[in-house]
């Protein structure tokens, strides 16, 4: 009786358990190319130095990402202008120069640190979003060569960004190719 009660109990355990196992939704899957004209852009700014002309426009970062993006997908096969799946990119860039967060305006600087970055895309079919990937307070590291030249002011403003943008444009595109698999 004693062994009857506890195969009982367990049967009725494992029933109610595996009645409370999740289902996976199963993802529509994606064309893998896709129709893109340009990324929406946010740039933000909060020191203001009084000569801007050694720092890279707003107008060149977007044009750069554009291009970087492009030509990152044109390279993997996954842009098609005749897709039916159109892949949105939005990105956030903020300038970051060192010491702007001083209360005392003579102890900031007009040196550009690492921008912060972040990102979301999403590939949509018919007006409905099949993938949506998000990325927040992202921070460009190009290694530790690159950070003691950035320490020291032995690198250039332009480059730090520039070479920000082209890092991440890949990123962006590797997580794109990422929602191919699933």
């Amino acid at each position: 009786m004693k062994i009857l009660t506890s195969n009982l109990l367990i049967i009725f355990l494992l029933i109610l358990f595996s009645g409370c196992a999740k289902t996976q939704k199963t993802l529509i899957p994606v064309a893998g190319n896709y129709n893109f004209n340009k990324i929406e852009f946010e740039f933000y700014q909060q020191h203001f130095p009084k000569d801007e002309s050694k720092y890279i426009t707003k107008d060149f970062i977007e044009d750069k990402f554009n291009s970087e993006i492009i030509k990152n997908l044109t390279e993997n096969n996954m842009l098609n202008k005749n897709s039916t799946d159109k892949l949105v990119i939005s990105i956030y860039f903020r300038r970051i120069f060192k010491g702007e967060d001083f209360p005392i305006k003579k102890l900031r600087s007009d040196s550009i640190a690492f921008p912060r970055l972040s990102y979301s895309f999403k590939i949509i079919r018919n007006e409905k979003v099949l993938r949506y990937k998000e990325r927040l307070n992202l921070i460009y590291n190009p290694g530790f060569i690159k950070n003691i030249q950035h320490i020291l002011c032995l690198d250039e403003t332009k480059e730090r960004e520039v070479n920000a943008i082209n890092a991440l444009s890949k990123e962006i595109v590797e997580d794109i190719k990422q929602q191919n698999n699933y």
